[in-house]
Parts: C-alpha cells; structure tokens; sequence
C-alpha cells in the first residue's frame, strides 16, 4: 500500500479524522502550544505506516525518528514505533494533537529500548477521555517559569553530577525508587501551586517500572499527568539520566520543551537535588505575564536568637539583578539611606559581590561568608541590629 492510499484509508478512521483538521506545518518545538499541537499532527500524518508484525499481522503505527539500540544485532527488524490500537482508531479524539504534542521532545530522541517505545504508547493513547485541553492551557500559563526553574535545576544538578553517577552505580535502587515514586498533589504544588486545586497527580508508567526493576533510572522515562476523578491525562516522556541528555544535547534544551514535560522535568530533578544533593530547589513558579518586582529589606534580629541570614536565593537574585558591583553598591548605599549603616565596607563587598556571581556562572552555590557580605547587618534608625535581605513581589505586566 502506498503512502497516499494509507492517508486515504486512514482518514476515514474517527482518530485521524478527528485531527486532520488540526494538522499544519510547523515548528515541533513552537512555545505556542495549540501551534505545537498543530505541528505535531502534521508530523503524525507524515510518519503514519503500515507495517507487519509477527504472525504476518498487519498493522498501522506512528513510526518514530530513532532507531533501537543494538550493539549486537540481535534486536527488533522494525524501527521504533508507536502502534495504533484499534480501539484508539474507532474512536474520534479531538485532543489527540494537544496530546501528541506535549509527548515532550524525548519523543523525538535518536536511540531506544523496546519497553521505552512500548511504553510511550501507552501514555499516548489515553483510554480515560476527552479533557486535555483546559489541564494543557493551565499548566502553558506558568511555562517560563518552569523554563527557568528547570534551567536552574540543571545547573545544580549538572554541578553535582558524580553523586548522581555514584548512585547509579552502587545504589540504583534508591535512585530508581526516587524515579518512580508517585509525584503527590503536594509535592506538585510547591513547584505548580494549581495542583492543589487540580488535585494533580504525576505517575511513572507502571508496566515499564516492573519491567526495569532497578534499572528505571537508565530509562527514558515514561509518565501520565493524572487528575483523580476526572477524565483524560496527559503523556510525557523525558530522557535518560545521563549528562549527555540533560545538559549537552540541544534536543532536550528547556526552551524548546513542552509545558507538560517541562513540569515533568522540573518535579524529578527537583526531587533528585531535595534528596540527594546540595543546593536551594525552586519555589512556585507564577503564571506568564508577570514579572518580579524585587526590593532591599531588613530582618530584625530578635533578642537572644542568633542572627538572621539572607537566603541563598535573596543572595542569587541581589546579583543577578545587578549588572556590577558598583550598581549593587548605589542600591545598598539607596537603601541605607533611608535610616541605615551597613556594616561592610566597599573593597569587602565588592569582593564577595565578584566570588558569588562567580559561583553563579559555575553553577556552584555560593560561600555563606559571602552572601553575609552581599546582604550585610546593618543598625537602624531605632538602635537595633538588622539583616539586609532581597525580596520580591509579582506585578501584572
């Protein structure tokens, strides 16, 4: 059969039929997600093929980009691909695209395993419903956030990555189980606080976690974005723990991510660093289209307790929005006017300002010595002794 009378018999399927109409050329990687969906069914309609499995059973599948990773030759004569359940073809799915496209861009990844692919079309091929949508559309309003939240996250984890190695090798049970364990609605909503509301919930694929014991943590990874009680849920797949995927390869960079395998991405390496490294994990991301308003403050050192410290973050933040130490100086020297005397003379903070934007750039955290400098005590007007700290707020832009 050719290609053209494939599509001819396909599109009188209710589940192609029920996507042709969405179907444009475009960018796989459009941060528009009702354009990525778009894109990614015009993808779907260019790598649709009939192929034939064993028994001679005849078969239509999404073929994917890859190939499986053989290095004996022994493996599968297919390529990889997703099969069409029949089930999945007699059944019209308008948000079949939108699911298509927030797969996330492992779907487009060079090397696989068979349980891998197998177990991608099972979180593609939702059984639960239509209702994609609106889940879709809530999660796309906090996506710069999560682009920067998973950017720093990759640098923290990237910084550390020996203790990631060391664990997949001596202990990759307990990295596994960190892999698979159900992301609860709580722990979602300290990174997307709607999860509360949403009652949001993020499972790794069942069948492929048996499958891979011990080993889930070498795996592309396999996920539904779940809302209990409700219908539909949404597939992500995200790469393997290896250095090369998370950090060097273009194809898994966060701004060219979609919104689901975004908050994916984020909940598990935010997981990783909160159990086994070092380093401040992010706060809640706010939805797109407001931005911070950040201003200099004090914390008043309450009698016989020890003296307050800024943040990590407040420290992060105070140099990042400062192109120098010379403007951070004019700000510090600002706001001291008000009824202040900072403690730290300008060599000494000039010195530290250098060392933990430094850091920053290294993706290391900076010394506490330091940030003591950055954001200093100060006396105020009423005699007492307090600690400089950065805050910020939320404007509507």
């Amino acid at each position: 059969m050719t290609e053209k009378e494939l599509i001819a018999k396909l599109v009188a399927t209710p589940l192609v039929s029920s996507f042709l109409a969405d179907a444009r050329e475009g960018d796989l990687h459009d941060q528009d997600q009702s354009r990525r969906a778009s894109a990614w069914a015009h993808w779907a309609l260019n790598n649709l093929s009939e192929l034939r499995g064993s028994g001679d059973r005849k078969y239509v599948a999404l073929l994917l980009p890859g190939k499986f990773y053989d290095p004996r030759g022994t493996g599968p004569s297919l390529p990889p691909h997703a099969e069409l359940p029949e089930w999945a073809l007699d059944r019209s799915d308008s948000d079949f695209a939108m699911r298509l496209g927030q797969l996330g861009n492992t779907a487009l990844f060079n090397w696989w395993l068979v349980p891998e692919v197998i177990a991608l079309r099972r979180v593609l091929f939702s059984q639960a419903g239509p209702g994609v949508t609106g889940l879709v559309d809530a999660i796309a309003k906090h996506r710069s956030g999560l682009v920067t939240a998973l950017s720093l996250l990759n640098k923290t984890v990237a910084a550390q990555w020996t203790v990631i190695e060391a664990l997949q090798a001596a202990h990759p049970e307990t990295l596994s189980a960190a892999f698979t364990d159900t992301f609860p609605t709580e722990e979602i909503a300290r990174v997307f606080p709607p999860a509360t509301d949403l009652r949001m919930e993020v499972h790794f694929e069942q069948k492929l976690a048996e499958s891979s014991g011990v080993w889930c943590s070498r795996r592309v990874g396999a996920w539904r974005i779940t809302l209990p009680g409700r219908e539909g849920s949404i597939g992500v797949v995200t790469p393997r723990l290896t250095a090369s995927s998370l950090f060097n390869d273009p194809m898994f960079k966060p701004e060219t991510e979609s919104a689901s395998a975004l908050l994916v991405r984020t909940l598990l390496l935010r997981r990783l660093t909160w159990r086994f490294l070092e380093g401040e994990v992010p706060d809640a991301v706010r939805p797109d289209g407001k931005k911070a308003t950040y201003y200099l403050r004090a914390i008043v050192a309450k009698v016989g307790a020890k003296l307050p410290e800024a943040s990590v973050e407040s420290a992060v933040n105070f140099v990042q929005q400062h192109k120098d130490s010379h403007h951070a100086w004019g700000s510090l020297q600002g706001w001291a006017a008000g009824g202040h005397v900072i403690t730290v003379s300008r060599n000494d903070f000039d010195a530290a300002f250098v060392r933990v934007a430094s850091c920053l750039r290294r993706a290391e955290t900076p010394d506490r010595s330091d940030i003591n400098q950055v954001l200093p005590l100060a006396w105020d007007n009423k005699s007492r002794v307090v600690r400089v700290t950065y805050s910020h707020q939320r404007d509507e832009q």
